[in-house]
């Protein structure tokens, strides 16, 4: 009895249809959906944050509704993450000749310095059949919204800890930024019929006005605080999980 709840659970968890979501046929009619998305998303910084970062990685979690008029509306986060640093080297002023840093115990670590932050957008839109062979839930999607973004250079010490790379000293250094803009997009979503393979892929660009939250640079004695413009380009795959209500059981009279 275990084994066939943990079977039931594993096979409804993957999206493949169980005895109780196959009595719903997706390619019957438009239905309301419950849609959980994780996917991945390949991204292409651009104008100040361009500056600082190259092409960077994404992993992403969305939830949301499509309604039976394919109307849209969804809550999508993901993590940012990527070891192409495009900006000077922010360490140079605490680096001995051999590019190493002096750690706390007075011997020699190294460091490598990576992206580190997060997005997270509201988006609403609309799905349009377009290929009569798929299913009507499936369909070209054009989708917008608000967007936060968060950004910050993230330190990988190898060796012993540095000072100047803890608590509130690595403050000085992680230009941290974050910024609200708009962030829009347009892709396929294919739904099986017999519910097996569930994907959407598509481009997005995102545009925010970002502030630095850092009063100062230490590296460069700058002070921070003036409003940039970021903007994201990103090329996205993802794995969707479906969740509908069963039909009622029909009755046929003769």
């Amino acid at each position: 009895m275990r084994v066939k709840f943990i079977i039931f659970c594993s096979l409804w968890i993957l999206g493949l249809p169980t005895s109780q979501q196959a009595q719903v046929s997706l390619q019957d009619s438009s239905i309301r959906l419950g849609v959980f998305r994780i996917g991945y998303a390949l991204t292409i910084p651009g104008q100040e944050w361009s500056n600082r970062f190259g092409t960077s990685h994404s992993i992403n979690l969305e939830g949301g509704i499509q309604f039976s008029n394919r109307l849209v509306l969804s809550l999508e986060g993901g993590y940012l993450f990527g070891n192409n640093i495009t900006e000077e080297d922010i360490l140079s002023s605490i680096r001995t000749p051999s590019g190493l840093l002096i750690n706390n115990n007075g011997t020699l670590s190294d460091v490598n310095i990576r992206l580190d932050g997060f997005h997270a957008s509201l988006m609403a839109g609309v799905v349009l059949p377009v290929i009569p062979t798929h299913t009507p839930n499936s369909g070209i999607f054009i989708q917008a919204g608000p967007s936060f973004l968060q950004h910050k250079l993230g330190f990988n010490i190898q060796g012993d800890p540095v000072a100047a790379l803890a608590g509130d000293s690595k403050r000085g250094f992680d230009r941290l930024t974050t910024g609200w803009g708009l962030k829009g997009r347009i892709g396929y979503q294919f739904y099986d019929k017999q519910g097996f393979v569930n994907v959407s892929l598509g481009i997005s660009y995102a545009i925010y006005q970002s502030t630095p939250q850092r009063g100062i640079n230490y590296d460069t004695g700058e002070i921070t605080g003036e409003k940039v413009n970021d903007s994201a380009l990103g090329l996205f795959l993802s794995w969707n999980l479906l969740f509908y209500k069963r039909a009622p059981n029909k009755v046929y009279y003769y």
